[in-house]
């Protein structure tokens, strides 16, 4: 309320946006599948009325979150104690027609941001139409091509694997104690669980020990001047090459793309854009819509390094804070963390790893590729190791993604089962991990 309230035609300069693109963007990701509560209507009322007449794209949007949310009102029945005079009996609000008029009129008249645009499922469930069917009419002459960014991938396979040589492995020395269990000679089932048990024995007692080197502070410091190095190139490749006005100076649509960048008809990209972009490339000619498709190749390669340098720094945070507080054994299992999937063809686990400030694990992918190589499998991982905070979410995303290609056409809702001694907690947890990030993954 407070972002429409306080709008205007001009970005703010720290979100690179208006008020009401911001609040486009918060009231998706507040998208929930229970019904709403006295509040959180009473708030979503409070935003009608100040939309009413000057943003219909937010007015529209109101509706359809009041309607996903009484569409599934049937399923939280409460007893009539617990309702409020407001809470019985009560409808949503029909369609506007003025509003869904205003919004498409306003379409076909004046020049629109991407932004203020509902999605193609949005426009279907409150007006009943789409307006992306059309294309906009615009034909631009000799695209540009830009220089490839001088920060490429190999510079950060390069400083992971600076990390992995830090720790030494040696062969075990000592005489391995004696499996601590009796032989069980009982069912079928006893023995199995016991070979299993004296296997994986047996591995442990082979295991190699790790060693930290003696250098290996000094590394992680430079590692990480090197990164933030790194990182303010990429940002300022991106900067320059996403806005027209930098990297179009000697074009011939140079002048008419400042005047709309100037308008805020063309956006301003900001950090959260580069990672949409990074799941949704198509977006990147909306920053800049003179690059030639080997310009926006090269723009797509240089968002998955930032995302990838951007997980990079968050590791390396992690491990200095582990020499800080002496944490040996957290330091070595952080360093033995490495990327074993290919990022180009996850993007959406790489921006759950920046948005969350974590590093998937080699165990938590494995588990996660497992499941969704063989539909139908169960797999068992011990308590602590990521089941519901790391793995879920990357099936989650993953099965959001896969029929997309690139386009937000394909509509796709996963369902998910929790014990309902866990149900409250996971189901918060999931609305700000997915529904709240900048993807918006609705479950």
């Amino acid at each position: 309320a407070i972002h429409i309230a306080t709008s205007s035609q001009l970005p703010d300069p720290r979100l690179c946006m208006t008020g009401e693109e911001r609040s486009l963007e918060l009231m998706r990701q507040s998208w929930v599948n229970r019904p709403f509560t006295t509040e959180e209507r009473s708030r979503l009322d409070n935003i009608k009325r100040l939309c009413r007449g000057v943003a219909a794209d937010i007015a529209l949007l109101c509706l359809e979150l009041e309607q996903s949310s009484d569409q599934v009102s049937f399923l939280h029945p409460l007893p009539r104690q617990h309702l409020s005079e407001d809470d019985e009996g009560y409808v949503p609000a029909p369609l506007d027609e003025d509003e869904a008029t205003a919004y498409l009129r306003g379409l076909e008249v004046l020049p629109y941001c991407h932004r203020r645009r509902l999605t193609r499922e949005e426009e279907y469930r409150t007006i009943g139409t789409t307006s992306w069917n059309s294309g906009s009419g615009r034909v631009i002459k000799d695209r540009i091509d830009v220089d490839q960014c001088l920060v490429s991938a190999d510079s950060v396979k390069s400083i992971t694997q600076t990390l992995q040589s830090l720790t030494t492995k040696q062969p075990r020395t000592s005489i391995s104690p004696p499996f601590p269990l009796d032989t069980l000679t009982g069912s079928n089932l006893e023995e199995e669980m016991y070979r299993e048990l004296r296997e994986s024995w047996s591995q442990h007692c082979n295991t190699e020990n790790i060693s930290l080197k003696a250098n290996a502070e000094a590394v992680i410091l430079q590692c990480r001047r090197d990164v933030d190095r790194y990182l303010g190139t990429t940002k300022e490749y991106l900067k320059t090459t996403l806005s027209p006005d930098a990297s179009s100076k000697d074009h011939w649509h140079s002048n008419s793309l400042s005047f709309l960048r100037h308008a805020n008809i063309i956006p301003t990209a900001s950090h959260s854009d580069y990672a949409i972009m990074a799941c949704y490339p198509r977006h990147i000619q909306d920053f800049n819509p003179i690059l030639s498709d080997a310009a926006v190749e090269l723009v797509k390669e240089a968002l998955f390094v930032w995302l990838e340098l951007c997980v990079l720094q968050d590791k390396l945070r992690r491990l200095e804070l582990c020499l800080e507080k002496r944490l040996n054994e957290d330091l070595l299992r952080e360093l033995a963390v490495s990327r074993t999937w290919i990022a180009s063809s996850h993007p959406y686990w790489l921006v759950f790893e920046v948005e969350g400030c974590l590093q998937i694990r080699p165990e938590q992918y494995a588990v996660a590729q497992r499941l969704i190589d063989n539909p139908g499998d169960i797999v068992q991982l011990n308590m602590g190791l990521g089941k519901t905070r790391v793995i879920l979410p990357m099936l989650v995303l993953h099965w959001s993604f896969q029929n997309d290609q690139g386009n937000r056409t394909t509509i796709q809702v996963p369902r998910i089962h929790i014990l309902s001694q866990l149900l409250v907690e996971a189901t918060e947890f999931f609305h700000h991990t997915l529904v709240a990030s900048v993807l918006s993954v609705k479950m």
